[in-house]
């Protein structure tokens, strides 16, 4: 029997291989000016000239930017829910 801690880590856990994969698809996929563009859309800011970041850095703050936006949606349409911007979960 597993317990809620149990499907907290499980969850988690799946987060965690999801985030990995969409890092490793857009590091595949995209090249770094392209990288660039679709995170100053998601609301990067310019003030820590990520111009000069390596492409896996910008891939990573562009799957988390990414992983925000979906969050606000969700407690968008769920008012009265907030989410937890550690887990991404909604209570």
């Amino acid at each position: 029997m597993s317990t809620p801690e149990d499907e907290n880590d499980a969850a988690d856990a799946a987060r965690r291989a999801a985030r990995v994969a969409r890092i490793h698809e857009l590091m595949r996929k995209h090249t770094k000016p392209e990288l660039l563009r679709q995170a100053y859309a998601l609301g990067l800011a310019r003030a820590n000239a990520p111009e000069q970041w390596r492409k896996d850095e910008i891939a990573t703050t562009l799957a988390e930017l990414e992983q925000r936006a979906a969050q606000r949606k969700a407690a968008s349409t769920h008012p009265g829910r907030t989410p937890n911007t550690q887990t991404g979960e909604t209570r």
